[in-house]
């Protein structure tokens, strides 16, 4: 506000807010107008919001230009409205780009701005530049609620069903979708409790590689609010994803919260929302790894999963595992060091994954177990080995997870016998269900289903069966598929339902 505007205005003033500064033709343009009371009590005759279009061609017969300005919508927000003298006194609005808009281009321009009539004072206004794309590919706000009518609001269940299924589409229908944008950012602010945290969610998807000052405005008033735990972690995550579009400094402060929930949240959100490398993001990971929390470090370590190149992290993370008392990170650091191969470290995977056989702790040698197919065809005698040992180990969860992980290890069939052993030895018939279900991924398919067939008959147990519909549920081979519609009339009820509907 200018000297003249506080001379005349008596300190009155409005403040025009914007959910989304870029909107397509038909689209809904919604925001805030912010009132704030001057030195004494005032009323508001009218406040309305405007949307202007400014159009400039030039003349062929003059050097000044045509310039067509027009008043495309003049919509009041509120009238006779009470504004006490240093009072700030908020108001939403929503209107729609008409139809038939033209688009923004090097020649039109839009300009939406608010307007308080106040007897007795000049009128403040508050303007804000818009502009208006083309709708080609975007769904229309109709269309939105067409498909999703409980984003018109009411009930709290169907809205946040309507907002995770929207969710769920954004991965497919981005460009499309993001015309909801200020539907979204007006949930966040008018809703709390799960409404507001999967808008939140939603939001910083639909948005995310499309980031505006607007966008991080909202973000920092989030950052900025009084929010519970679980809100918290979904500004969190949104924060990670607009980290390398100008929310940096947010997730830094993240970095530092006092909580260790929320400080886990974010080295998650890095690692499975956040771009995979991005300005600070390297110095954001190494500090959380090493925070005082062992969550928080399992969930650093896991981040790594964006720098198996760096041979000092991943050296760190081989030393990690010999000094962190930590099972859990222990685990991560496994995790982290499986694409060793990919970048010249295969050797140092094999030796730590070698050493740590041993390790005191189920849950690092589970580790090991989900992590060996990884490592490739370079060394199939070391591999082997490794497979045998987590197959022996004293564990039943150890050798669970490793005649599981056999669907992963098609390319190694020279380690079926071991297989075959488990189904005949293990002592866990949770194990032997599991081997049983991994053999048609090592051996030929026919060759399976006979041993399966043959199975069946010497031990007709529920067990085998769920075993042998596992082996051939997923395969495309006339020998299975028969052995699948077998299994369909099995005797045993839930056995007979699964294959019926893996058939379908």
């Amino acid at each position: 506000m200018g000297l003249l505007d506080k001379m005349f205005g008596g300190g009155t003033g409005v403040e025009l807010q914007l959910d989304a500064t870029q909107v397509p033709v038909g689209g809904m343009l919604s925001g805030r107008i912010v009132a704030r009371g001057g030195k004494k009590d005032l009323q508001i005759t009218g406040l309305e919001v405007r949307l202007l279009y400014v159009c400039v061609t030039a003349k062929d017969d003059s050097p000044i230009p045509n310039i067509d300005t027009r008043i495309l919508v003049n919509h009041t927000v509120t009238a006779n409205q009470a504004l006490p003298a240093g009072a700030e006194q908020t108001y939403s609005f929503q209107i729609q780009i008409p139809g038939g808009t033209n688009p923004t281009a090097h020649n039109t321009s839009y300009k939406v701005t608010a307007v308080a009539d106040i007897p007795g004072v000049k009128d403040p206004s508050s303007t804000v530049d818009l502009k208006v794309v083309d709708s080609d590919g975007t769904a229309s706000f109709d269309e939105i609620y067409s498909r999703w009518p409980a984003l018109r609001g009411g009930a709290e269940r169907p809205l946040v069903s309507a907002l995770w299924d929207f969710n769920s589409q954004v991965y497919s229908e981005r460009d499309a979708l993001v015309t909801a944008e200020p539907l979204l950012a007006n949930l966040i602010r008018t809703h709390g409790g799960e409404v507001r945290r999967v808008a939140i969610q939603t939001w910083a998807n639909l948005l995310d590689g499309k980031v505006r000052k607007e966008h991080l405005r909202l973000l920092g008033e989030l950052v900025n609010g009084d929010l519970d735990i679980e809100t918290t972690k979904a500004v969190v995550e949104a924060a990670a994803k607009f980290a390398d579009e100008g929310g940096l400094e947010y997730v830094q402060g993240f970095g530092r919260h006092r909580d260790p929930e929320v400080r886990r949240e974010l080295a998650q959100s890095l690692r499975f929302g956040a771009a995979d490398k991005f300005p600070g993001k390297r110095d954001l990971v190494l500090a959380l790894c090493q925070d005082g929390d062992a969550a928080v470090r399992e969930a650093a370590f896991g981040a790594l999963s964006d720098f198996r190149n760096d041979t000092a992290f991943m050296q760190m993370c081989a030393a990690q595992i010999d000094r962190d008392p930590s099972p859990e990170v222990q685990a991560a650091c496994i995790g982290a060091l499986c694409f060793g191969h990919h970048h010249g470290m295969g050797e140092l995977t094999f030796q730590v994954y070698e050493r740590h056989l041993g390790n005191p702790h189920e849950r690092v040698r589970k580790a090991i177990a989900e992590e060996v197919h990884w490592l490739g065809e370079g060394n199939r005698q070391r591999v082997g080995q490794i497979v045998h040992r987590l197959l022996s180990d004293p564990a039943e969860e150890v050798r669970r997870a490793m005649a599981w992980q056999f669907r992963n290890l098609e390319k190694f069939p020279e380690l079926a016998p071991m297989l075959r052993h488990v189904i005949d030895n293990d002592p866990s018939h949770e194990v032997r269900k599991d081997a049983l279900g991994a053999l048609a991924t090592v051996v030929p398919v026919p060759e399976a289903v006979a041993f399966y067939r043959q199975r069946l008959q010497q031990v007709p147990s529920e067990e085998t069966a769920w075993g042998v519909l596992d082996g051939v549920r997923w395969k495309d081979d006339p020998a299975a598929k028969q052995l699948l519609a077998e299994l369909a009339n099995s005797q045993f009820a839930s056995v007979a339902r699964s294959a019926r509907d893996a058939m379908e």
